[in-house]
Formats: structure tokens, sequence, C-alpha cells
């Protein structure tokens, strides 16, 4: 079962900030807009953007993630979150040099290793 069928089913809670929101308004795909909209509706929680969020971005930043993906990382490990998944390639190469604590970063694969 996917990570996204996971939440569906109640087994995840998936947890969205102001960063997904952006960075999805900025998609010029409608129908990946779309579907995009309608993953992060299924968040029961929200990140906030708080000013310990926004000190680890700019750390994240120096260490070479872009803007958003820094704000993405940095909501969710300020947040607690157990869990950051991304399917793309370098926000996972740099993010898995950062320290991440309490959270794990990895792929939709390498946290189906993290699954009960």
């Amino acid at each position: 079962m996917g990570l996204i069928a996971l939440c569906e089913a109640g087994s995840f809670d998936l947890v969205v900030s102001a960063a997904h929101e952006i960075e999805n308004a900025q998609n010029p795909h409608l129908d990946r807009r779309s579907h995009a909209l309608s993953v992060l509706s299924m968040a029961r929680y929200r990140a906030a953007i708080t000013p310990e969020a926004r000190q680890l971005a700019a750390v994240y930043t120096d260490a070479g993630l872009h803007g958003l993906d820094a704000l993405h990382l940095a909501a969710a490990v300020s947040s607690e979150c157990d869990l950051f998944g991304t399917t793309d390639d370098r926000l996972l190469r740099r993010a898995q040099t950062l320290d991440t604590s309490p959270t794990v970063v990895g792929s939709p694969l390498d946290l189906s290793l993290h699954l009960p």
C-alpha cells in the first residue's frame, strides 16, 4: 500500500504547511495541481511556519536547499513530524546530509521501511 493510501486509510497523518500550498499554486499543470490539492486536502494537521521553522529553513538554505524545499523540510522538522517523504532526488540527497532529527527523510520506498 502506498503512503497516500495509508493516509487515506488513517494509518498515517498527513501534515501540510503553507510551503505546499505556495508550491502547488505555482504548478502550471492544472491536472497535477488539482491532484495535489486533493491530496493536500487529506491533511489532518498543519505545520506552522514559526520563527523556529524560518530560522531552520535559513540553515537548510545555507546548506544548499532551495527556498521552498528548505521551508518544507524546516516546517516538518520543527513540528517534529516522524517522516518527511519526497520524490525530488536533489532535495532527498541534500536533506539526508542534514540533521533533521527527529524527522526521518526519505523517498516513499525508503519510508515504507518505517511502516508498522
